[in-house]
């Protein structure tokens, strides 16, 4: 038996291989010292096994959720199975490899195997999902937007050749990005076989993306033994076909859960959808919106409708809840390991789509009704599910009950036998009682000794001469009959016929359904599709979402009327607070450069991130949080808002910033959005501000992408006079009283106080550190030459100034910074002691300055 272990384990050397005995998966070795602690199994080793091989095991039919937690962990696993009745074989069961499971090929959620493949100018990529039968093939010339396209689908396991060195530093890349949110296994393959050149013969490809999917291909089908059914040929798509949002934007603007139970990202907030199609469908849509106008506007139009009729949105949503994951199902049907249970939930689903259908196809809803139309008819098949399950099939096949009465009629009368076998056994009791007069004799069963007929010794004197005696017990003896072995066989017989029927008829039957596997996967994305669009109307009505007006990408616009940001109104009405909404225009003609300044927590990055936001919103089709919306379509978004360290590579908070401000510039075209906060904090006070001032020039001069930049340095705020399309806001605070409050509501021109020192007191700083840090500021102040208008410009011409003595030339600060403040100064909303306490700080300014 340890060599046919051997052998499996040498046909897959790199997997964790279950063994099955009898009724067990066993695992040998340091697969068993691998397993053990994550399937949490006790490891043991057999008495005569001197070597002291390690050993664990679990029952098989547990299979699919250990194999599960290994292939989560990023393992392999090699299935050997017995390929013989143990019963009716000699000698050792025949087993072998029936199947090998990786985390690429797994029908779980979202389990992404991407082969990629490399030439000397182009990158090519292919993503496929079992689970959907997504099968999708991309290139680029440019490697680092293949990178991010792979970080947005996020797989599990990577093919490639091992020759290809390109695409071998391509994945380890990828997998060393990713290793923070899943393993992932890489799979270097010797050489390419042309194995599936005929399926692919039917798409145009060429070069690298025929080269990555043939090794896709050949991979999935060296694990398998075949390519499943529901899988059809693979789609081209482009890369600029979907709006593109990098690994360091996803995390920036909270667009996917981080973990289990986290609530506070968009995602969670959109996501009232009542299928797992349709939660699957919405978690693509926000990792990769549509930058197509014509798929935009239908969904805008379809969610309309839905919003329009409400009865109509009612019951589909009603109808969904009844809907299993038909994708899924259809996946393990097309793969052989559905059950009669998961047959039984495609049949419901489909009659409830087929409800739903009906409901549309009725209904007002003609841009729906179009949608809708193209969804394959599938009443052949539903119709066969109805003629064939129960009611309630069973979990398992082995339990039988699968098929309707009237489906097969020796199945029937197999059943009848086996039903009225009790009743047949009483009936012989009975004669046989009264035959022998014996009263007490009892028919009863073992499963090591079948039927058998149970006399006490008292009434042994009395035993027919016809009973053969088969067992001596404590009280009484043990007998059995002619008639009642002729009983027994055929109700075993009856029982092992009749599952040996429903094994048969339910192969048949799967068979029969796999071959319209593409049709019903088409009916799973329809569906999923429908359910995204009635969430995304549930959401317009009852949270007051508005139906975007969308432009072409060239018409660079964002103009948003009483914008929110979604995921924060979410967590504020959930505590009976409600949102400040704020305008913000940004045009290719007039503002493609919003300055933002205010001081912390007054809401600048809240109102960055809901633009973003609302512009995601509206390119996965969705209502957006606005009063009014005119929004052209984005290529690109990023987000370089937060200062965080890397710990994983040792980086600063400030090499991550510039890291990702140097991907935003060189990806970003004149389509993109961008989104920058605090850019330059992270170094000394006049490296950071000449960066920023940089950056804002070059996005405004090169780029000209709209972009919202929030900043502390209120220097570059002058670049309103050489800028033309650089415009000043400010988010408002009013200072009034005693204590700043926020208003969070984003006005027009630049804010000269930072408010460090008063935001530091509502944090609750001790009095004397506040104190002691007014009189630092009031001399930081006298010295302080931030006004000069060219001050970037001449930095080469001087020393960078010492903040605690006079300047190089040992000459007093200039007085226009003095007359830069006064001018500044509102008078209109300064109480009476405000000014009396600005007077005073001026003046000892100038006698600072004397």
């Amino acid at each position: 038996m340890m060599e046919q272990w051997q052998r499996a384990k040498s046909q897959h050397p790199d997997a964790i291989l279950l063994f099955r005995m009898g009724d067990f998966y066993e695992l040998f070795g340091n697969d068993a010292i691998i397993a053990a602690p994550i399937l949490e199994l006790t490891l043991t080793s057999r008495d005569k096994d001197k070597s002291g091989t390690k050993m664990a095991g679990f029952p098989f039919h547990a299979a699919d959720s250990y194999v599960a937690k290994l292939i989560e962990c990023g393992h392999k696993v090699a299935i050997c199975d017995q390929l013989e009745d143990p019963k009716t074989s000699r000698g050792i069961v025949k087993r072998g490899i029936t199947n090998v499971v990786t985390p690429g090929t797994a029908i779980g959620e979202l389990s992404f195997l991407i082969g990629i493949a490399s030439s000397a100018h182009e990158t090519a990529l292919c993503a496929l999902d079992l689970a959907t039968a997504t099968f999708r093939v991309t290139s680029s010339p440019s490697p680092s937007r293949i990178i991010q396209e792979a970080i947005r689908i996020s797989p599990k396991e990577i093919v490639v050749l091992r020759d290809d060195e390109h695409a071998v530093n391509i994945a380890l890349q990828l997998a060393s990005e990713l290793k923070r949110l899943n393993p992932v296994r890489i799979e270097k393959r010797e050489h390419l076989q042309n194995v599936h050149e005929s399926y692919l013969s039917r798409v145009s490809l060429q070069g690298p993306e025929s080269k990555a999917a043939l090794l896709t291909l050949a991979y999935l089908s060296e694990l398998k033994g075949r390519l499943p059914t529901h899988l059809d040929c693979p789609v081209r798509y482009s890369i600029d076909g979907q709006l593109l949002i990098d690994g360091a934007t996803l995390t920036n603007l909270s667009l996917l859960p981080k973990k289990k139970g986290d609530r506070h990202n968009l995602f969670s907030v959109l996501d009232d959808t009542k299928t797992v199609m349709g939660k699957r469908a919405l978690y693509q849509a926000i990792s990769a919106p549509s930058t197509s106008m014509e798929e935009i506007t239908a969904r805008h139009e379809m969610v309309a409708e839905l919003c329009n009729e409400a009865h109509l949105r009612s019951a589909i949503r009603e109808m969904l809840i009844s809907c299993y994951d038909i994708e899924r199902l259809t996946a393990l049907l097309a793969s052989g390991k559905i059950s009669p249970r998961g047959l039984g939930q495609l049949r419901d689903s489909l009659n409830s789509v087929g409800e739903m259908l009906k409901m549309v196809n009725g209904s007002q809803a003609n841009c729906l009704k179009t949608q809708t139309s193209s969804t394959p008819d599938v009443a052949d098949l539903l119709a066969l599910l109805k003629e064939a399950l129960v009611d309630e099939p069973p979990i398992n096949l082995w339990d039988g009950g699968v098929f309707k009465k009237g489906f097969d009629e020796q199945l029937d009368e197999l059943r009848s036998l086996i039903t009225n076998s009790k009743e047949l056994l009483l009936d012989l009791e009975a004669r046989e009682r009264k035959a022998s007069g014996i009263l007490s004799l009892k028919i009863r069963f073992t499963r090591v000794f079948g039927y058998y007929i149970e006399i006490t010794k008292t009434h042994l004197d009395k035993v027919p001469k016809h009973y053969q005696r088969k067992q001596t017990i404590a009280n009484g003896e043990r007998f059995v009959t002619a008639e009642l072995s002729e009983l027994e066989a055929k109700m075993s017989s009856a029982e092992a016929d009749a599952q040996a029927i429903e094994d048969k008829r339910f192969a048949e039957l799967t068979e029969r359904l796999a071959k319209s596997a593409p049709k019903l996967m088409q009916v799973g994305r329809q569906t999923a599709l429908l359910d995204l669009l009635a969430n995304f109307s549930e959401l317009a009505c009852v949270r007051n979402y508005a139906k975007p007006h969308m432009l072409h990408a060239d018409e660079r616009v964002v103009d948003i009327t009483l914008g929110r940001h979604p995921i924060i109104e979410d967590i504020l009405l959930a505590s009976g607070s409600y949102f400040v909404p704020n305008d913000v225009v940004l045009s290719k003609d007039d503002c493609s450069l919003l300055l933002v300044t205010g001081p912390n927590m007054a809401g600048k990055s809240t109102i960055m991130r809901q633009v973003a936001l609302i512009q995601i919103m509206a390119q996965i089709g969705c209502f957006v949080p606005a009063e009014r919306a005119r929004l052209s379509i984005c290529d690109a978004i990023f987000a370089r808002v937060g200062a965080s360290d890397d710990l994983f590579t040792g980086r600063s908070t400030f090499m991550v910033e510039m890291t990702e401000t140097a991907a935003i510039l060189k990806n970003a075209t004149a389509h993109s959005l961008i989104l920058l906060d605090e850019i330059g904090r992270g170094t000394s006070t006049y490296d950071g501000l000449s960066i920023a001032q940089a950056v804002a020039e070059y996005i405004h001069n090169h780029l000209k992408a709209r972009t919202l930049f929030a900043t502390h340095y209120h220097e570059l705020t002058k670049l309103e006079r050489s800028l033309h399309g650089l415009r000043n806001f400010h988010v408002e605070i009013d200072d009034s009283g005693h204590e700043v409050r926020f208003l969070y509501t984003l006005k027009q021109g630049p804010c000269l106080q930072s408010f460090g020192i008063q935001v530091a007191r509502i944090s609750g700083l001790p009095l004397a550190v506040l104190t002691r840090a007014s009189e630092v500021l009031s001399g930081l102040e006298c010295y302080e030459d931030r006004n000069d208008t060219d001050v970037l410009v001449k930095a080469n011409k001087r020393n960078q100034l010492d903040l605690f003595h006079k300047n190089a030339n040992d000459q007093a600060p200039p007085m226009q910074h003095l007359v830069d403040k006064i001018m500044a100064t509102d008078i209109n909303r300064l109480t009476p002691l405000q000014a009396l306490t600005k007077l005073a700080a001026w003046q000892n300014i100038l006698k600072a300055a004397r």
